[in-house]
């Protein structure tokens, strides 16, 4: 006798186990659907959070099995794993410049099919980006997962992810699909995009390649076409024979240069089989070598050098607590008013530091001038609780508890400049609270800038 059972909607939407269970973990975790305040992969996040606890930063090197311990706590998954996830977000090629957050040090691979080396013998040191996620990592929810420690919810970060270097999840049903976009024409997008009420009618970013593959995007059907990028007449002087050769630079997703030869081996005149090289790795992305004249454009089909994949949105909506089929716009504005909220979060936290030193320095100055040094500690505690009620009795002990040179003349006059500066910032962190969706694209703008110095200057 069969054992299904029915369920109704109620139970299934109440039932925090089972098939909801189930539900919530294939698309809340990333599978079928992404998180549009950080668009990362449940494990990237893990991996950005133990890079915090660790204190990895720019031109700081730390060994990848380092980072794999701290991120074991709190992905409790095998080290193959884990290692396999650091080395995803260290290798070079599979993210655009802007949006990587860590920095392989040691051979990470250079093309699909090339697994590097292990990660005993690779380090890694963070990004500009990776820096500025960290000043929000305090201003976002933590809660304890599975592991019982207390890690952030989600990652909020100056750039969205997904919308630029893509979004490709293994998923057990509708899978959340996205193109890669250039870094730079997103935020200019989003930055109308925000001037204009969120109008839809405003023409999307065209998916592109960045790292890999040239593309080009066809309205009329939604479907994003992905071809390898084929250079002419290029004379290749590590080749034992010289001539004109077809290279093979970049491949569509999924494919390999492991795939991709077979097929031409198999296909081509023997003739031609013989100066095939795959020159792929070896500090080189794919390379891959034909003799000109065989490659045709109806072949991309045939040798795996061109497929298509259709635009699939699929987010999870946390008010509804489900996964919904959306837009880019829906994303976009998502990640936008999400970060609105972090970023004035953070820029109040800088407010109030601003105003307990410009506090610290009246406190000081009213010690100096009413001469308390020459008064009873009491006498001091009930002048200040006159003062400010709320915070009388810390102030004055903060104030007793100075060191004698504090009152010195020119200490005192240098704390008149330091609080003018002070009062500025506070004007300034104001303004920016006020005009916080300028702050929010600049900042977008000062990481991308960033991100491009930072490789410059690694790749010398």
């Amino acid at each position: 006798m069969s054992k299904i059972t029915s369920m109704t909607v109620s139970e299934f939407i109440h039932s925090k186990s089972g098939y909801r269970g189930y539900w919530e973990y294939s698309n809340k975790n990333g599978k079928n659907s992404i998180d549009a305040r950080e668009q990362l992969p449940e494990v990237v996040r893990k991996i950005i959070f133990a890079a915090y606890k660790v204190g990895i930063k720019e031109y700081d090197e730390h060994k990848t099995a380092e980072l794999k311990g701290e991120v074991a706590k709190y992905h409790p998954h095998g080290d193959s794993s884990i290692e396999a996830s650091i080395k995803g977000v260290a290798t070079a090629y599979k993210s655009q410049v802007a949006v990587r957050i860590l920095e392989g040090i040691g051979h990470f691979g250079s093309a699909p099919g090339d697994e590097g080396a292990a990660a005993r013998y690779t380090s890694v040191s963070g990004t500009p980006l990776l820096t500025a996620i960290y000043r929000d990592i305090p201003f976002v929810p933590v809660s304890p997962d599975d592991t019982g420690l207390e890690q952030p919810d989600y990652i909020s970060s100056p750039l969205p992810f997904a919308l630029i270097n893509g979004h490709s999840p293994i998923g057990t049903g509708k899978s959340c699909y996205i193109g890669e976009r250039n870094a730079r024409e997103i935020v200019e997008w989003i930055d109308e995009l925000r001037m204009n009420g969120w109008d839809r009618s405003i023409s999307e970013p065209e998916p592109t390649c960045v790292t890999g593959c040239k593309t080009w995007y066809e309205e009329s059907n939604g479907y994003i076409y992905y071809e390898a990028v084929v250079h002419e007449g290029v004379d290749m002087n590590d080749l034992n024979k010289k001539g004109r050769y077809d290279v093979i630079t970049n491949l569509p997703p999924k494919s390999t240069p492991d795939s991709v030869m077979p097929k031409l081996m198999s296909k081509l005149p023997t003739r031609a089989t013989k100066q095939v090289i795959d020159g792929s790795g070896r500090g080189r992305p794919t390379w891959i070598v034909v003799p000109h004249g065989y490659l045709e454009p109806e072949d991309y089909n045939k040798y795996s050098l061109r497929n298509a994949r259709k635009e699939q949105i699929y987010f999870w909506d946390h008010l509804q607590d489900t996964m919904v089929e959306g837009t880019l716009v829906d994303i976009a504005r998502e990640w936008f008013e999400d970060r609105s909220q972090v970023v004035t979060a953070r820029l109040m936290k800088m407010v109030a530091d601003a105003e307990a030193a410009i506090h610290r320095i009246d406190l000081i100055k009213e010690f100096a001038e009413k001469k308390m040094i020459e008064w009873k500690s009491e006498d001091v505690v009930n002048h200040f609780v006159h003062l400010f009620p709320e915070t009388g009795e810390e102030d004055a002990s903060l104030v007793l508890s100075q060191a004698a040179r504090t009152f010195l003349p020119e200490n005192l006059a240098k704390n008149e400049i330091v609080r003018k500066r002070q009062e500025d910032a506070v004007k300034e962190l104001r303004y920016k609270i006020v005009t916080i969706g300028d702050v929010i694209i600049q900042e977008a703008y000062d990481v991308i800038e960033a991100q491009e110095k930072f490789f410059d200057e690694i790749r010398g």
